[in-house]
């Protein structure tokens, strides 16, 4: 078995920006919301973040979820093209 280093696995796709956008909240109003730092909140934003904090995105969900967003899907798995 090849490792997975070496193959394409495909990628995560972030849409809390999407989200943000659609609520009418800044990236500033989100971290004075939320308590995170505002690079925190732009690397969410911007899709930018290497890895998911859970605390942080638990934070970023309730404030969606109070504004009525589903945040069901702020996050897509895009498989690898063959």
């Amino acid at each position: 078995m090849e490792s997975l280093l070496l193959i394409d696995c495909g990628k995560c796709i972030c849409h809390i920006g999407e989200a943000m956008d659609k609520a009418g909240i800044s990236i500033s109003k989100m971290g004075r919301l939320t308590g995170l730092n505002y690079d925190v909140v732009k690397k969410y934003y911007t899709d930018q973040s290497v890895r998911i904090d859970k605390d942080v995105f638990s934070r970023i969900a309730y404030v969606l979820s109070l504004c009525g967003i589903d945040v069901s899907n702020l996050f897509e798995y895009v498989p690898p093209k063959k």
